[in-house]
């Protein structure tokens, strides 16, 4: 029996010197994603589908939304987003759209990913066949403004898609800030 106690303390003495001289086991640090730059696919899929060409008619989309994101605070994003489409309305007239908005989020769940609520606030302008865009037919200067909700899915390498859906109120015409309604988006991007 003695010798089956010292045989017990000295396994004993022997795993505690293996557990010290070994370091434990930890998880990799995770690197955190604290900015965000993206391209909404919806609005240039629209341009090459506005776009046609025929012998009396020449109408050319190129229409890029772009977005940039920071991380404020753990579940509050920062941001803003530019809207271009310049093109061609006829064979002499020129077209071009510009929008800029700065954008807020709030990420209940988890920092930076998964589901969102946001808002934005910017200024937009048309502007047709080279007019200013104050004139009718010119095109329009004027305010636009957003609520959108939405879902980030955020992969390893720091690739994201992000589906959403933005309730838009803007300037349309010279006369009136009407509301253009709900518009479905699809943003993918990278994440750093």
């Amino acid at each position: 029996m003695k010798k089956f106690i010292v045989i017990l303390l000295l396994v004993c003495m022997a795993s505690a010197l293996f557990a010290q001289a070994r370091p434990p086991a930890r998880a990799p640090a995770v690197k955190e994603k604290k900015q965000a730059v993206g391209l909404d696919l919806f609005p240039l899929v629209k341009g090459f589908i506005a776009s046609e060409t025929d012998e009396y008619n020449s109408t050319f989309y190129a229409y890029f939304s772009t977005g940039y994101e920071f991380r404020v605070a753990p579940n509050f994003g920062l941001g803003g987003s530019i809207d271009i489409i310049p093109g061609r309305v006829s064979l002499k007239d020129s077209y071009l759209y510009l929008g800029f908005a700065v954008t807020g989020r709030y990420y209940p769940s988890a920092p930076f990913d998964k589901f969102f609520v946001g808002t934005s606030l910017g200024f937009n302008m048309e502007k047709i066949g080279g007019r200013p865009a104050t004139k009718k037919e010119g095109g329009f200067m004027g305010p636009t403004m957003s609520l959108s909700t939405g879902y980030r899915i955020l992969w390893k390498p720091g690739i994201y898609a992000e589906p959403s859906l933005n309730y838009i109120i803007s300037k349309e015409s010279n006369y009136e800030v009407a509301p253009l309604g709900w518009q479905g988006s699809m943003r993918v991007g990278f994440s750093f």
